[in-house]
């Protein structure tokens, strides 16, 4: 009766988020920007599945408590071995073609330019980082252009290899051989969603958590040495800094494994001896283990409104609420197993627990984080990071969740589960995969009404206008502009996003202004300059181009454009010679510039 009456209030949720689409309900508003095919889609699998639950709800009822089946059962030993393997090629296809197409979400659009670009920034998961390196660089090798399509090859291998672990992690839970549904439970969430595309170092992470938890299970289960989880556990540090919320339940671990002193103070050693090993090999310095802490407490301190002061109260309830919302959509079923089996054995002999005892400290830890993160962050954006500290409560779920997964008598219980899982799962993939719904969802979560912090605000306001300019909607692109600025006027980035914007409506004279700004509040007085010189170019005044062009060179004299451009610029106000010589120096340092060279034929006649 229990997970029916949470079907049918989270059905109940979605039905009027979908109707009241606001920022709050980020969770659960998914299937309001979907096409009505779409959304009858899900919510076709979402109304199946509280059906089912209902009807098992009935049985129980009718034919009493239903017992655990001690027999066995379901698929034989043989099918449930191979059937993974079947299902990867068709899966791997799924998580490719369904890819996300949006990339507002996390740092998406960020990745792409570094993968583009080849820079190398690390922050706080370097090996993640150099796995997205080794992939660009193998793509490169092969001559096969760096585009979202082809990235996203690797967050949906990522996910082939998910499935791999998720069967593993249903057979350490499952007694009777229904390792599939514990391996669908978990699947079928909205974490899933980073193995559809999604341009993130997350699905890397995440692999290296769900590693983790397979391996400690099966140390735990007496079945893996503990050195198995804790390579495992030296992996995911080095994948994120973020995953040593898993350290708790490894010590544990290594606590309650029968061994001798010398042993257990060498498996305590071991995955901190890896982990400085691997970040010596890979150039991570002190510095950059740091560096996220720092940033991170300062995060704190700004959303207290307390620089540098010690780190005031902040508003429970709508931390509440964003977690509501991301465990409801990340992590719905295993949720409601762990109330539906409190919810059945009350009352009963048996003792409700998690069945395995590694699983609670991870689950514990990586809630408390992803509470504490959501602080200073926007959850809704953010929701990558916050999934991968949700993961151990997907696995404590389906571990509660043993007499539903593996009782005869909840054959329906399973099946509702599931379906209402996959519609949860699908409005979220469906929405990412659309372009047009991807920007309706993100503008609402960008919405003035959203309880945003000023960073986070001017950051997605930011990524707005660089969709809409690049779009050709120059209007909406000035619009999101002036938000991000309105919403932290310190940052000089932000002052030149609104200056390039009038730059693309020609409104110059305006645009000049917020490009002097920019010079003035920051490092970017190089672009900055050039803009203003380009500018006066534009409204026919080359000769006071010059002096801002002058500027420019000298904050970045390795710029090619500034160079060429103050070159125009002297030739354009008459000073010939000046201006030859500039675009002579120009062919001698970069002789494979075309343009430049084109243009000192068309305007002295000869080659240089």
């Amino acid at each position: 009766m229990a997970l029916a009456l949470l079907g049918t209030a989270y059905l109940v949720l979605v039905s009027i988020a979908t109707l009241f689409p606001i920022p709050l309900l980020w969770g659960f508003h998914l299937p309001a920007f979907l096409s009505p095919p779409a959304r009858m889609l899900v919510f076709a699998l979402m109304a199946s599945g509280v059906a089912f639950l209902w009807t098992s709800a009935y049985r129980s009822r009718r034919e009493g408590q239903p017992s655990v089946d001690l027999a066995g059962g379901g698929a034989s030993p043989g099918l449930t071995r191979w059937m993974p393997w079947l299902l990867l090629p068709a899966a791997g296809g799924i998580f490719w073609a369904l890819r996300t197409r949006t990339y507002f979400l996390g740092d998406q659009a960020l990745w792409i330019d570094r993968l583009r670009h080849g820079t190398k920034v690390v922050y706080s998961e370097p090996l993640s980082a150099l796995a997205w390196r080794g992939f660009r660089a193998l793509l490169l090798a092969f001559g096969i252009p760096i585009e979202p399509s082809v990235l996203a090859i690797l967050p949906a291998l990522s996910g082939v290899l998910a499935i791999l672990l998720c069967w593993g992690i249903g057979r350490e839970l499952s007694l009777h051989h229904r390792a599939k549904w514990y391996a669908a439970v978990l699947l079928l969430t909205g974490t899933s969603q980073l193995y559809f595309g999604y341009i993130e170092t997350y699905p890397i992470v995440g692999l290296a958590v769900l590693s983790f938890l397979w391996l400690g299970l099966r140390a735990s289960n007496g079945r893996a040495p503990v050195i198995a989880p804790a390579f495992a556990l030296a992996v995911a540090v080095s994948s994120h800094l973020a995953a040593l919320f898993l350290v708790p339940s490894y010590l544990l671990l290594v606590f309650q494994r029968p061994m001798r002193w010398t042993w257990r103070v060498a498996a305590i050693a071991l995955p901190p001896a890896l982990i400085v090993g691997v970040f010596s090999l890979i150039g991570f310095g002190p510095q950059n283990v740091w560096r996220p802490f720092r940033l991170t407490w300062s995060a704190f301190h700004v959303a207290a409104g307390q620089v540098n002061r010690p780190m005031g109260l902040f508003p429970p309830l709508r931390v509440a609420l964003d977690m509501a919302n991301l465990l409801l959509l990340v992590a719905l079923v295993p949720v409601m197993l762990i109330v539906g089996t409190i919810a059945l054995r009350r009352g009963s002999e048996r003792r409700t627990d998690s069945g395995n005892p590694f699983l609670g400290p991870a689950a514990l830890s990586g809630l408390l984080v992803a509470c504490a993160l959501s602080v200073p962050g926007a959850p809704a954006q953010d929701w990558d990071l916050l999934s991968v500290f949700v993961l151990p409560t997907l696995v404590l779920g389906v571990a509660m969740g043993r007499d539903i997964l593996d009782g005869v008598a909840y054959a329906n219980a399973r099946s509702g589960l599931v379906l209402l899982s996959a519609g949860g799962l699908l409005a979220f993939v469906l929405v990412n995969a659309d372009p047009v719904a991807g920007v309706r969802r993100f503008e609402t979560l960008m919405s003035e009404t959203a309880p945003l912090s000023p960073h986070e605000r001017a950051y997605g306001s930011e990524k707005l206008a660089d969709y809409y300019a690049n779009a050709g909607d120059r209007p909406k692109g000035l619009l999101y502009a002036q938000r991000a600025l309105a919403a932290d006027s310190a940052n000089a980035r932000y002052w030149g996003k609104v200056g390039q914007a009038l730059y693309q409506l020609r409104e110059y004279p305006r645009a000049i202004h917020y490009f002097e700004e920019a010079a003035n509040r920051g490092d970017l007085r190089g672009p900055a300059f050039f803009y203003i010189a380009s500018c006066h170019i534009q409204m026919g005044a080359p000769d006071r181009a010059v002096p801002f062009l002058w500027e420019a060179v000298r904050a970045q004299p390795d710029e090619r454009r500034y160079w060429a451009g103050l070159g125009f610029a002297l030739i354009s106000s008459g000073d010939m010679e000046q201006g030859r010589a500039i675009w002579r120096k120009v062919l001698i340092r970069w002789p494979n510039d075309g343009e430049t060279r084109e243009s000192y034929r068309m305007v002295f006649g000869s080659d240089p």
